[in-house]
């Protein structure tokens, strides 16, 4: 991913995409870490998030993405997309 994507994709996360889960899930992100510049760049409501706390130190925090098991998924690899046929078409 190009730097100039990856910056726009994090200001809309955390000025308040849409459906941020779905961000989250399609990215494949595993921890999201909000410190205090993050919490200046808009209204992020971290319990809102499929995401459980996992490190707090002062300002800042660490929450762990926990999304319901796909099919395909295991052992870090990655399910298709359901549009996507494959490699063969």
């Amino acid at each position: 991913m190009q730097p100039e994507r990856a910056n726009w994709l994090v200001a809309e996360f955390f000025a308040g995409t849409p459906d941020r889960a779905k961000l989250l899930r399609d990215l494949s992100i595993d921890c999201v870490l909000i410190g205090p510049r993050d919490r200046a760049r808009g209204t992020l409501d971290p319990t809102l998030l499929p995401a459980r706390l996992a490190f707090r130190s002062g300002d800042v925090s660490i929450y762990k993405c926990e999304f319901a098991p796909m099919a395909g998924r295991q052992g870090g690899t990655h399910a298709m997309k359901p549009e996507s046929k494959g490699p063969d078409g």
